[in-house]
């Protein structure tokens, strides 16, 4: 899992998409948390949460 913190949040779903990951965003602008922490392998199709 990439670190996507302090990414606009356009940028940070985007990124985790392509990745083949689901997400959901809470708030609006920057992430200032994600539900997985950088570094932990994760599998297709799982689901972050990010938090503005």
């Amino acid at each position: 899992m990439p670190d996507v913190t302090g990414l606009p949040a356009m940028d940070a779903v985007s990124l985790l998409e392509n990745m083949g990951l689901k997400v959901k965003f809470n708030g609006v602008g920057v992430v200032k948390k994600q539900s997985v922490e950088k570094g932990v392998r994760i599998k297709p199709n799982q689901t972050v949460e990010l938090e503005s």
